[in-house]
């Protein structure tokens, strides 16, 4: 045993010091502060749940929950102008309340309603947050989630200019114009709008932004057929309905399957 076993250690022998401890102290003090500083400079993250975006909320009953139908906007005199506004807003779904990327501050988006031949115009603004991070080197990898732009899907117009343009770029702060028009030979049918932004596309559709469009106008013609909900899919016709109206529905609504061989 050393002579010295009786006596107290003195910092020094145990390899600190106590400059050492009130920098090592000064250091977790910054670490802890450091990011609450960044956040109250961040005007964009004064209203972020502290849950990253998830507050847990007490969820309504499925029954007493309402089916609400998102805003319609129709053409009129062959045009269908309106606008469109990307934006944060909080969103509750499922019994948790969200802050998610938008059309109008609602999931999904309002619902367009036009026909064959008609001009849908659009004045979207990028209401969204500047982007924090650069292009990557690899453009594969996700990247500027406030990027965006228009995606008219199983349209059959031009792609290009400011109309079906998958390949322009909308950047935050910034409104562009889209202007699309369909052939007046163009399907009917029920089809949708979303974000086609290569880097950003995946994460603002899964935040809600996307929403219908109906190109109205497959019964139209068909006078046997009685007025019916457009919310839903129905072929309700008359008691006197001819055998010949009847022909001509069954081919509309079950057309004949061709043979494979």
């Amino acid at each position: 045993m050393s002579g010295h076993s009786g006596r107290g250690l003195r910092p020094s022998k145990l390899g600190f010091s106590r400059r050492g401890l009130l920098r090592s102290g000064a250091g977790l003090g910054a670490f802890l502060w450091v990011p609450r500083i960044a956040r109250a400079a961040d005007p964009h993250q004064e209203h972020m749940s502290p849950t990253l975006g998830i507050v847990p909320r007490k969820p309504p009953p499925a029954m007493d929950a309402p089916l609400t139908e998102p805003d319609v906007r129709r053409s009129a005199n062959g045009v269908l102008q309106t606008s469109l506004r990307c934006a944060y807003t909080y969103r509750d779904v499922g019994g948790v309340r969200l802050y998610v990327r938008t059309y109008e501050g609602s999931s999904p988006g309002p619902t367009l309603r036009m026909k064959p031949g008609e001009t849908l115009k659009i004045r979207l603004a990028n209401d969204l947050p500047p982007n924090r991070d650069l292009v990557p080197a690899d453009i594969s990898n996700p990247h500027q989630f406030n990027n965006t732009n228009f995606h008219f899907h199983g349209s059959h117009t031009s792609p290009s200019g400011i109309s079906d343009n998958v390949m322009r770029s909308m950047v935050p702060g910034e409104s562009y114009d889209i202007e699309i028009t369909l052939p007046k030979d163009h399907t009917r049918g029920t089809y949708w709008y979303h974000p086609h932004h290569h880097g950003s596309a995946d994460i603002q559709m899964a935040s809600g932004m996307a929403g219908a469009i109906v190109v109205e106008g497959d019964f139209a013609d068909v006078p046997e057929r009685s007025p019916a909900p457009r919310s839903g899919c129905s072929c309700s016709l008359r008691s006197s309905t001819t055998p010949a109206a009847w022909s001509r529905i069954s081919r509309r609504c079950f057309p004949r399957p061709r043979r494979v061989f």
